[in-house]
């Protein structure tokens, strides 16, 4: 296909699909009135192209409209990405950039981490005093706060059995964690249905699952009376789209991600989850071996084959299998922490924006500048500001790079830091598989918790 034609198609797509391309546009940063044109995709630099086709994915657009995009950006020369280095501010009038980096990008200096074992500290007994207030409870011993705190980093619990169903389910339970209006919990029950009725499942091995048996089978699963949307007009849309197997819509996106698992399961030595969770271990157990930073790498790329599957999801899927498995297999907190388990990590919003205000200080004072607190710290925002942090200018390369390194010196795995980082600024925390909901500290106390010496 030529330019020209590849051009048309991508501004047909953009017309039919004019709300996803506006959602995954402002996700990555980038806001103007006013319908987009194919024009205005050529002033998204690597980086931004990059994360834009993760956005596309997680929000659910076709791959092959996916495709047509990624084959126009291939055929484009993409901007000098405003995250160079060596020129960390532009001199053109007009800018991508947020009211935060427009303002603040040339004060981004050598990251100042000297305190983080002390911070980690600080943040971790927060997060364990907000927890006492909300649950209006106190702990006798210090070991019952230490058994509290390895259950929350150690505890996986979604309902479901660590066995092949259980699996299947899984893939559409963590599917359904994009930003796609699909009911996570609903459609894991009716997975798991289909999964403890089909014949391509049982319990020593995973075959492919077809599309036309998954939606076959769910049909049946909403006849008997079952939901897989919220709401009964909802479930009729959803049963229907089912019935006609209709290319495009979430009910089939989430079969074909179900769908690609099985097959990709199917294939291994061992076509099972335990096989799964082994290969995808052996893999990060080689790369630690081998000296690389990002041990889980190569895992990662071969979820992201999965349809749906984009970096985010599959890092959430991979942290949560080994973490499920860990939990299968008994592994104390210690144990975590020396195996390559404990090195799975999510490159979470919340991680990424705190290791910005741990190691940029003055961003306190620049987020309150722009009237902005904590949540309106945008996450395109801390990826520019971990690119400026790495000669690479890829905030991903930098992100495991220092994520290893802090935690090595702080005598703690990378995945405490994210437990701990994502229960204390979300606000949800794991209580012996119960979600507890706590008070989220300000932008102002963070400041106070970070800065504390004693």
């Amino acid at each position: 296909m030529n330019y020209k034609n590849i051009e048309e198609g991508l501004s047909n797509i953009l017309i039919k699909e004019r709300r996803i391309f506006e959602k995954a546009l402002k996700k990555i940063g980038i806001k103007k009135s006013g319908p987009y044109y194919v024009k205005d995709l050529k002033d998204l630099s690597v980086n931004q192209r990059n994360e834009f086709l993760f956005v596309l994915n997680d929000l659910g657009l076709l791959q092959e409209y996916i495709q047509v995009v990624r084959d126009w950006f291939d055929r484009t020369t993409p901007i000098k990405s405003v995250l160079n280095k060596s020129k960390k501010t532009s001199s053109s009038p007009k800018s991508n950039e947020s009211p935060l980096m427009e303002k603040n990008a040339q004060k981004v200096g050598d990251a100042k981490y000297e305190r983080f074992a002390k911070q980690f500290s600080n943040l971790k007994n927060d997060l364990i005093k907000r927890y006492l207030k909300s649950t209006k409870k106190s702990f006798d011993s210090q070991l019952e706060a230490e058994n509290f705190y390895k259950n929350h980093v150690w505890s996986f619990d979604i309902g479901l059995e660590f066995d092949n169903a259980g699996l299947v389910a899984f893939t559409a339970f963590n599917r359904c964690n994009a930003s796609i209006p699909a009911n996570k919990d609903l459609w894991k029950e009716g997975i798991k249905y289909v999964a403890i009725n089909s014949n391509s499942i049982d319990e020593k091995k995973i075959n492919k699952l077809e599309i036309e048996e998954l939606a076959s089978i769910l049909v049946q699963y909403i006849d008997d009376g079952n939901q897989l949307a919220d709401g009964e007009d909802a479930n009729l849309v959803t049963q229907k789209a089912l019935k006609e197997k209709k290319e495009g819509s979430i009910p089939i996106e989430i079969c074909r991600t179900v769908s690609d698992l099985t097959e990709f399961v199917s294939k291994l030595e061992d076509p099972s989850i335990n096989g799964l969770c082994k290969y995808l271990h052996n893999s990060a157990k080689q790369n630690d071996e081998s000296g690389l930073k990002n041990v889980w790498s190569h895992a990662l790329e071969k979820m992201e084959g999965i349809r749906g599957y984009a970096f985010a999801l599959a890092s959430n899927f991979t942290k949560d299998l080994m973490l499920w498995w860990a939990n299968y297999e008994n592994m104390s907190l210690q144990e975590l922490r020396d195996d390559v388990i404990g090195q799975t990590n999510k490159p979470d919003v919340h991680v990424k924006r705190m290791l910005c205000l741990i190691s940029q200080p003055w961003l306190f004072e620049a987020l309150r500048e722009i009237h902005a607190d904590y949540n309106n710290f945008a996450e395109n925002d801390a990826q520019k500001i971990l690119s400026l942090c790495d000669e690479s200018g890829d905030w991903k390369n930098y992100y495991y790079k220092i994520v290893n390194s802090l935690c090595g010196k702080a005598g703690i795995a990378p995945l405490e830091l994210d437990r701990v980082l994502y229960g204390l600024m979300s606000g949800n925390i794991s209580d012996y598989g119960t979600e507890v909901k706590i008070q989220k500290p300000t932008l102002d106390e963070l400041e106070i918790i970070l800065n504390k010496t004693s």
